[in-house]
């Protein structure tokens, strides 16, 4: 029925902003940040939740396989952004829940098959860093925990030119001149050298790429 499937709805959605709620308050640096990503995708792999012998869907997903709902509640956490204004516990669970969801980023790119994609929040995080005239220390900090934790799996969509519809990834101010569209190579080289410019209190030595 209809009010089933906006039950399991109502309690997936649940368990996402209690996962993120708990990565948001983890630090970057702590080997748990690993660990709760490893959670979201372990979840992925249970057997198709069945009702009457059909697969449970939520706005057209399979449960548990599409995690649905998931995109969504990071969305949401993303409405949060800190800036340089926000208090210093804002900010650090910015920098946490990037950590996070370039955790499950370059996880899902090794295992899953970018299932789910979160790629688009990496595109918005390193913009507002790297391709604004002006970027808060707190936004610089943020898009760092993505070269530590996902650089290979960035530089592989820049390798083969990963897409968006529309303007959902289009450049920084400082880059209007430029047609992208989502990743590509001309944006890697600019965002390594404009991070290059930039002080970042996250060490980025693992992302070497």
């Amino acid at each position: 029925s209809s009010t089933s499937s906006e039950e399991v709805e109502e309690h997936l959605t649940l368990c996402w902003r209690s996962i993120i709620s708990h990565a948001a308050q983890t630090s970057f640096k702590d080997p748990a940040q690993q660990k709760l990503a490893d959670i979201v995708l372990h979840l992925q792999q249970r057997p198709l939740l069945q009702k009457a012998g059909q697969t449970c869907q939520v706005q057209g997903m399979a449960v548990w396989k599409d995690l649905p709902t998931f995109g969504y509640s990071i969305r949401d956490a993303w409405n949060l952004a800190a800036g340089e204004n926000s208090d210093q516990n804002s900010k650090d669970q910015w920098i946490n829940l990037n950590a996070f969801t370039a955790l499950v980023t370059a996880s899902a790119h090794s295992k899953t098959n970018d299932n789910p994609d979160l790629s688009l929040f990496c595109i918005w995080s390193l913009r507002q860093a790297l391709e604004e005239a002006e970027a808060s220390d707190v936004a610089v900090a943020a898009t760092a925990t993505w070269f530590v934790y996902a650089a290979p799996t960035i530089y592989d969509f820049c390798h083969k030119g990963k897409s968006f519809e529309g303007k959902l990834a289009k450049p920084g101010s400082t880059f209007q001149d430029q047609s992208w569209t989502g990743f590509s190579q001309d944006r890697w080289q600019a965002w390594k050298q404009k991070k290059g410019e930039l002080q970042s209190p996250v060490s980025d030595s693992t992302a070497s790429q």
